[in-house]
């Protein structure tokens, strides 16, 4: 494939891509109806997706383009709160699934024979794909400060290194047609990249945040405190249970209630104390929590119309609400 055919099908896709986003964009602008926005953008993703393929340009960079423009331009132009919620729950659970299938199909079409004896192309490929990955980020990120917040330079080696590869790639090179010149060794390559991502950079990303100082250790502790209240509070529910049960004696009972008192003293305290010198923390607890709440109230709601003790309508619109303070808060920690 020369140059021209490579451009003609990248450019082509991502323009097609945009025209159908574009289009189905203003297509829910003017409805209001979760299932059929829902449908709206499952269209768009396989209609673009064939569309393209119809055209012969690139049908997953069409798709992506389109799903981008829907995300970015659509969600906030044309969708409501209530809307926004239900769409990105949808596709979070499709993203997973065909994730899934994806990789099942990838491990159908290579073999573990042909990755053994390919290990130094794909080691070649890697190399290609993070020295990329390296020039562009450090030709890029100086140029940050000149148009929203500068990037500080410690976190360009967590760019490079995070470049985590996965279902794009792999849905990208099975997308080529079979009689494509050494498809067979693109997929293999392409498998052997990925998987490397995965599990050798995925795995080794807290290590290189900690060593680069971006994890502090404030958070390690404030974390650690957290996971021992939660610990202790499912302690102190079973040894409520056990007395209940009549499982344990009085005396025993508390002693150990003792013990789990003074712990959680000891561990609000902490909590209290790094939460006085980072107010932040305070905040973001404040955001989870009402997060939590929120989700708790729409699910009583939603029980309280099937089983008809609210009226529909009026859940609709306690719902809207909700969801709309759901997306406010879900934005907020973007």
């Amino acid at each position: 494939m020369s140059i021209r055919q490579f451009l003609v099908v990248v450019i082509g896709g991502a323009l097609l891509g945009l025209l159908v986003g574009y289009a189905a964009s203003k297509i829910t602008a003017q409805v209001d109806e979760p299932r059929i926005e829902i449908t709206l953008t499952t269209i768009v993703a396989y209609g673009s997706y064939l569309l393209a393929e119809q055209l012969h340009v690139s049908g997953v960079i069409a798709t992506v383009v389109a799903g981008l423009t829907i995300g970015n331009y659509g969600a906030r132009q044309g969708m409501s709160p209530r809307t926004r919620v239900s769409v990105w729950s949808f596709w979070e659970y499709l993203s997973f699934l065909a994730n899934s299938l994806i990789f099942l199909l990838i491990g159908i079409e290579v073999h573990v024979g042909q990755i053994l004896e390919s290990w130094w192309t794909i080691l070649i490929a890697l190399g290609a794909v993070l020295l990329g990955r390296t020039l562009v980020v450090y030709a890029l990120s100086p140029l940050s400060g000149r148009f929203g917040v500068p990037i500080p330079a410690r976190w360009n080696p967590v760019m490079v290194w995070g470049g985590l590869h996965g279902s794009v790639s792999i849905a990208l090179a099975l997308s080529l047609p079979e009689n494509f010149p050494y498809r067979s060794t693109l997929l293999t390559l392409c498998f052997g990249v990925v998987a490397f991502s995965i599990v050798v950079q995925g795995l080794t990303m807290k290590p290189l945040l900690r060593w680069l100082g971006i994890v502090e250790e404030v958070d390690r502790n404030y974390s650690m405190n957290k996971a021992k209240q939660l610990t202790l509070s499912a302690s102190r529910t079973e040894l409520d249970l056990l007395r209940e049960m009549r499982a344990g004696s009085q005396p025993v009972y508390e002693t150990l209630s003792h013990e789990i008192e003074k712990r959680a003293l000891d561990l609000e305290a902490g909590v209290r104390g790094i939460q006085a010198a980072n107010p932040e923390l305070v905040e973001e607890e404040m955001r989870q929590a009402k997060l939590r709440m929120l989700t708790a109230e729409r699910s009583a709601l939603q029980r309280g119309v099937i089983e008809g003790i609210v009226e529909h309508e009026i859940s609709e619109n306690i719902l809207a609400e909700a969801a709309e303070e759901i997306d406010r808060l879900t934005r907020h920690s973007d």
